[in-house]
This record gives structure tokens, sequence and C-alpha cells, in this order.
């Protein structure tokens, strides 16, 4: 009779669940449709992005910095073709189809999270609670805030992730297939030449295989490697050789640890329930030493555990300059397919199959899911929100920015490229290369005080300069001196030379 009533709970915490996370993703598909057609900044990091885009697009990318305009390439151009490609064959806006790629991208990682999940459930739960645990996994992955928030903007993370799972499935497939491990290998170059950082994949899927299954390892390795050359010799030929200078010399990254706790704990309590299952499927495996020779299904389980091993390490890049809560995807996405693992056992006691008995457990963690999907729902679209809430603050720095004749200096990057206006410079890197002692910016500086720029357009609400540490203090200074007129919009700073004109709306501060 108590085990009645249990798998009764049980069913009724899995509706709630699938009814969260379905209406989650309804509403995410209703965020993403409007993403895709914002004409504006979601990201900061979107208006680079189609810059360099667009200078890879005409053969221009990879340039030297030592002239003007000076532009860092922050990662590899797998991500800008396939923008650049999406935008030219659809005929579409080229910050639309960067997002379209992005939102694309996220829906192909959230399908191979549901079959690599599905895969890795255990067999006696049956092909219904395994794929209907699949499929949870999923919805999970796209109601995680990281996701969900960095695959609505112009960046590479999504592609790379889609990738980088996409090799997964077929170093999965290579356990018993070893021909598999040559799309793993070439599914892996794409992903390290669209960000560079994606070593974790490579390392856990290969890695297994050379303890698990060397020959198709050594198949997978081998192809990695010949690809992995053929790409860079064809980059190094058609950037002169500058391609690794701008990811390896070009691209500093001071470390600042006390970044990292402020980074990792607010996202690790907000999806607290998706990690806690998660983990608790990773916690209930006990392999032996002959079960994972012997049995495929242990050999996979073993190559996702060693993936989210690795990917708990890449933790650590959250402690570099300029990083964000994208670090945490790949690490997420794990966390996702485990959470799977978990909910099939749960549906598997719903189902009443043999040994899967229904308990408190079973009805706790999917109403758990159901909570958390109903806590944190606004939270995850609250970024996005107040975008669009800003748009003719935005409008309005657009119209500004087209209106002068001369070059602006924009943290809002998006609104320069609307405006019919070049990125000319990236204030954070160029911060950070100046220093390193990289890069000379008295010739920057000499352009602020001649004042061949039209103004300057910051972050910094309170129009306080000396608080914004994207700029040096040296260009903070001449900019301070040479546009003392700030005038505030929304979220914006206009710098502006003495005499300016009012802008409507806006406050005024002249230093």
């Amino acid at each position: 009779m108590a085990e009645r009533w249990w798998r009764r709970g049980t069913v009724v915490a899995l509706a709630a669940a699938l009814a969260a996370l379905v209406y989650g993703l309804v509403r995410y598909l209703a965020v993403a449709d409007r993403a895709v057609h914002f004409p504006f900044e979601i990201d900061y990091g979107e208006g680079i992005v189609w810059q360099q885009m667009r200078l890879i697009m005409a053969g221009q990318g990879y340039g030297p910095i030592d002239g003007w305009p000076a532009i860092v390439f922050h990662y590899p151009p797998v991500y800008h073709l396939l923008a650049g490609w999406t935008a030219a064959l659809a005929g579409m806006d080229q910050l639309a189809a960067g997002r379209l790629v992005s939102i694309g991208c996220t829906l192909i990682a959230a399908g191979l999270v549901a079959v690599i999940s599905a895969g890795l459930a255990r067999a006696e739960a049956g092909a219904v609670a395994r794929w209907g645990g699949g499929v949870l996994a999923a919805l999970i992955l796209i109601d995680i805030e990281p996701v969900r928030a960095w695959s609505l903007v112009m960046r590479v993370d999504m592609v790379f992730i889609a990738l980088s799972l996409g090799g997964l499935w077929c170093g999965l497939r290579a356990v018993t297939r070893p021909g598999y491990a040559v799309a793993a290998g070439l599914l892996f170059v794409a992903a390290i030449y669209t960000k560079q950082s994606a070593l974790a994949a490579p390392a856990a899927v290969f890695g297994t295989l050379l303890v698990l299954r060397p020959r198709a390892a050594v198949v997978g390795i081998g192809t990695a490697i010949v690809g992995g050359l053929v790409v860079a010799a064809l980059v190094m030929a058609g950037t002169r050789g500058d391609f690794f200078r701008h990811l390896v010399v070009y691209n500093v990254n001071p470390v600042h640890w006390g970044q990292l706790p402020q980074i990792l704990l607010p996202n690790l309590i907000q999806n607290l329930t998706y990690v806690a299952i998660g983990y608790l499927a990773v916690f209930r495996w006990r392999p032996t030493r002959h079960s994972l020779l012997a049995n495929p299904a242990d050999a996979r389980f073993a190559m996702v555990v060693v993936y989210l091993a690795l990917t708990m390490l890449m933790l650590l890049m959250l402690a570099k300059s300029g990083a964000s809560f994208n670090y945490l995807i790949e690490w997420m996405c794990l966390l996702a397919m485990f959470a799977g693992v978990t909910l099939a056992e749960v549906l598997a006691a719903a189902l009443a199959r043999p040994g899967f008995a229904p308990d408190l457990l079973s009805v706790l963690i999917p109403a758990a899911v159901a909570v958390q999907v109903l806590a944190t729902i606004d939270v995850v679209d609250e970024d996005f929100t107040r975008r669009v809430r800003e748009a003719p603050a935005a409008a309005q720095v657009v119209a500004m920015i087209r209106a002068t004749p001369r070059p602006v200096i924009s943290d809002d990057m998006v609104a320069l490229l609307r405006a019919g206006k070049p990125v000319l410079w990236e204030p954070t890197i160029f911060t950070d290369l100046t220093a390193e002692g990289r890069w000379d910016e008295q010739p920057l500086l000499a352009r602020i005080r001649a004042r061949q720029f039209g103004f300057f357009v910051t972050y910094v609400g309170s129009c306080d300069l000396a608080s914004d540490k994207r700029y040096s203090p040296a260009v903070r200074r001449a900019v301070a001196a040479g546009y003392p007129v700030a005038r505030r919009l929304a979220g914006y700073c206009v710098h502006m030379p003495a005499g300016a004109p009012e802008i409507a709306g806006g406050g005024v501060k002249s230093r």
C-alpha cells in the first residue's frame, strides 16, 4: 500500500516537473525569437565579435595591432565564418544571423544531451524511462541560466559546446565502433578552432579510450593531430603568421582569484537542484576494473565522468580577467546529462520497473526540479528584459554616433556598427595589453588629446570614469581632459567635448 502511494506521488511530481520544464522551453523559444530580431546589444562582447566576423569575411582577420585601427581577435574563426555564411546565404542582418547560429547550436546541444543521457542510464530502467530522462535532461539544459543567457548572443560559446558534445557522442560510440573516433577527432578540431580552450572533451574522450580502447584512441588522436595541423597551416598562411600571435601573445588574461567565487557561488546556488541530482547519478555509480574493461556501458559512463572532472578543473578559468559565467556552461551541460540519468531512475520507479522502488526521494527529486524552474524562470531572462527596456537609450546612442562625422569609441560596440561605423579599438583587451607592456597606448592618447573622436560612450551610469576599469588610468585622464562634459543616458554615459549640445532626457555633469 505504501509503495502505491509513493508511486502516485512520484507520478504527480514528475508531471509537475515536466510541465514546469515545458513552460520554460516555450518561454525560452519566445525570448529567443525576440533576441534574434532585437537590433541592439544584449552582451558586451557581441560588438567586437561582429566586427571580427566582418574583418574575417573580408579576408582582413588577425591583422597587426601596431597601427590604427587596432583589433585583437580573441578566438579562432569557425564561429565567425558560420555567422557570416548564415547572414550571406539567408540575406539577413549579421547580428541576427550570429544569434541564430548560437540558438540553433543550443538546440543541437540539448538534443545531444538527451541522446547521451538516455545512453548513460541503466538498461534495466527500460527504454521509456531512459528516453524520458533524456528529454528531461535536454529541458533542464535549456533552463540553466548560463546556457539560456549565452545562447541568445553573438558569441562563440554555444557553437563550441555543440561541437564538443558531438565529439563526445562519437567518442562514446567509438567504445564499440572505433571508426567513430575519426568523426570525434574532426569535431574536436572544429571545436578547438571555435574556442581554443575546448580541450576538456578531447582529453576526456581520448584519455579514456587510451586506457580502455587503445585502438580507437590512436585513430581519433591521429585524426585530430592531422586535422589540426592542416587547419593551422591554412590559417597561418592566410594571416601571414599573425593567427597564433593574436590567440597566444595578444590574448592576455590577468588572473583575479577573487572573482572566481563571485561568479561560481551565485550560479551554484541558483542551479543547486540540477547540481545535486547530477552528482547523485555519479555517486551512485559503482564500477569495477573488470566492468570498465568488459562492459561498454561502464566504459561510456567513465568517459563522461572524466569529462565532468576535467570541466570542474576548467572552472579555474573563471579567475581570468574578462571571464564570465559562460565558463560554467560546459560543466553544467554534463550535470544536465547526469540529472537525466537520475530522473530516468525516478521514471523507472513510477513505471514499476523491476528493481526500481518508489520512495520519498523519487518524489522529492522531480518536485525539486519543478520548484527550481518556477523559482528562477524570471531571473534567467532578466538581463535580456533589461536590455529591451534600455532599447530607446540604445537607439538614441546609435543616432548620435551616426550623426557625428568623427569616429567614436564606445563600450557598446553594437551601437557603432548599427550606426554604420566600424569598431576601431576595444578598451578592455588593450588595457590589459598596456599593463603587460605589449601595446603602446601613446598614439591613442595623442588622438584623444587632439580630439579626433566625436565622443566616448561608457557603461558607467554615474559618469565617474575613475571607476571604469575597462580603460587604463592614462586613457581615463585623457578622456576626462578632452571630453569634460558627461551626459547620462539610461545605462550609458556619453563623454563629450566642451560646448556639446544637450541630450534630450539625459542628465548633465560637467567636470
